[in-house]
C-alpha cells in the first residue's frame, strides 16, 4: 500500500533513512551521508516535503520524498528496507512519485552509493555535469560548492528536454494560420477600396474615429501585430527555463497566446468591415473582447508556477513560491469581475468614456490589491 507519511511516521522514517543507507561491502565500509535528525526532517516536511511510503505488513518497506521548489520537484530521501530489496518496490514507488508532479524532477544521490546512481539512470535520469551540479546544490539544496564532491545530481527527461516545443506547437500553428487568414482577408478587401482611401485605425473616447491610415497601414497593421506577438510569445520560453520546464505554466501560456491571437483577429475583422463601409461599433466590440481576455487571464494566473516571463512577478513573489501561489490565486477573482464587467458594459452599449473608466479603474484597484497581498505576512502553518 502506498500512502503519505505524517509526523507519526517520523521515528520509523529516521530509522530507515539513517540505518538503511550504505552498510558497505567487504572489510572497509563505504562513507555515508550525515545522519538526518527528527528536527531536520520535521522542518523539511513543514517546508513542503511530502514523504511517501510503500507499506508492507505494517512496516515501511520503501520511502521517498517529493518537494516542489522554484519550478522543479526535488526527489529526496529514497530508501528501501533491507528485507525488501530486490523486489521492485523502489521502481514502482518511483512511478507513483512521477504521477504526483508535472514539474521536472531533480534528485541528489550520495556519490558513494553507486547502486542508487545506477538505479536512477536505469529509470530515465541522467547525471548532470559538475558545474551544473554545484549551481543546483546551492540553489535547491543550499549546500556549499564542496558538496558537489559528495553528491551526484541527476535529472529526468523534463529537465533535460523541456516540453515547451511540444506544448506550444498548437499555438505556433494557430498563429501562422491566423496571420495567413488575416492577410488573405486583407487581400480580398484591398481591390474593393478606392485609390488613396483613408481607413480608420484609432477611436477616441467619444466613440468616433480620430486616427486614419492609408490602405496598406489599415489592412496590414493587425496581421503585422499578430506576427510580432507570435514571435515574442515563441521566444519567451527560450529566455526563461522555469517557464520552459513547467507544463502547467506552458499550458496557461499557450491559452493566453491563443486568446491574444483571437482578440487581434477580432480587431482585424472590425477594421476590414469599417474599411468596406459597414457600420460596426468598433470601440464596443474591441472592449468586449478585451474584457473577455481579462476574465480569461484570471484562469491563466491560477495555473502559473513561478517564472520570470508571465504572471505577477515581483521580488517578493519570485522569492517565495507560496506567496506566488497565494497572490495569483487571490488575483484571479478580481480579473474575473473586472473582465466580466467590462465585457457586459461594452455589450450593453455603455459610452466609450465609461468603458475607459471601467478599464483603468479596474486596473488601479487590482494594482492596490496586489500591493496589499504582497505586503501581508506568510500565514502560520
Amino acid at each position: 500500500m502506498i500512502r503519505l507519511c505524517t509526523d507519526a511516521d517520523i521515528p520509523a522514517l529516521l530509522e530507515l533513512l539513517n540505518t538503511g543507507y550504505l552498510q558497505g561491502e567487504g572489510s572497509e565500509p563505504k562513507p555515508s551521508p550525515p545522519a538526518l535528525t527528527a528536527e531536520q526532517l520535521r522542518a523539511q516536511m513543514a517546508e513542503g516535503l511530502r514523504m511517501v511510503a510503500w507499506e508492507e505488513e505494517g512496516q515501511l518497506a520503501s520511502v521517498a520524498g517529493l518537494q516542489d521548489v522554484d519550478g522543479v520537484t526535488l526527489m529526496r530521501h529514497g530508501r528501501v528496507a533491507a528485507a525488501w530489496r530486490g523486489k521492485g518496490l523502489a521502481a514502482r514507488l518511483l512511478q507513483h512519485l512521477w504521477s504526483m508532479t508535472q514539474r521536472p524532477v531533480l534528485t541528489a544521490v550520495w556519490a558513494a552509493d553507486e547502486d542508487a546512481v545506477l538505479f536512477c539512470e536505469r529509470h530515465g535520469f541522467r547525471v548532470l555535469p559538475h558545474a551544473e551540479r554545484v549551481a543546483l546544490l546551492a540553489s535547491y539544496w543550499k549546500l556549499p560548492p564542496e558538496a558537489a564532491l559528495q553528491w551526484v545530481i541527476l535529472a529526468d527527461d523534463s529537465w533535460l528536454h523541456p516540453p515547451h516545443k511540444e506544448i506550444l506547437a498548437p499555438a505556433w500553428i494557430a498563429s501562422a494560420a491566423g496571420v495567413a487568414l488575416m492577410l488573405a482577408a486583407s487581400a480580398w478587401v484591398w481591390p474593393q477600396l478606392p485609390s488613396g482611401a483613408r481607413i480608420p485605425i484609432h477611436w477616441g473616447l467619444d466613440g468616433r474615429p480620430n486616427g486614419y491610415g492609408g490602405v496598406a497601414v489599415g489592412l496590414l497593421c493587425t496581421p503585422a501585430l499578430a506576427a510580432l506577438m507570435a514571435a515574442v510569445m515563441a521566444a519567451m520560453p527560450l529566455v526563461d527555463k522555469d517557464l520552459a520546464r513547467s507544463r502547467p505554466s506552458l499550458r496557461a501560456y499557450r491559452g493566453l497566446w491563443l486568446a491574444l491571437l483571437a482578440l487581434l483577429a477580432l480587431t482585424h475583422g472590425c477594421l476590414l468591415a469599417v474599411a468596406l463601409g459597414v457600420a460596426v461599433p468598433v470601440d464596443r466590440v474591441v472592449m468586449a473582447g478585451l474584457g473577455a481576455l481579462l476574465a480569461y487571464s484570471g484562469s491563466v494566473l491560477k495555473q502559473l508556477e513561478p517564472n520570470h516571463v508571465i504572471g505577477i512577478r515581483t521580488r517578493a513573489t519570485l522569492k517565495d513560491p507560496e506567496l506566488w501561489r497565494r497572490v495569483h490565486q487571490g488575483a484571479a477573482p478580481y480579473l474575473y469581475a473586472h473582465g466580466g464587467l467590462l465585457a457586459l458594459a461594452a455589450l450593453a452599449g455603455a459610452p466609450p468614456v465609461w468603458l475607459a473608466g471601467i478599464l483603468l479603474g479596474g486596473l488601479a484597484l487590482e494594482g492596490l490589491a496586489l500591493l496589499y497581498a504582497t505586503s501581508q505576512p506568510k500565514p502560520a502553518a
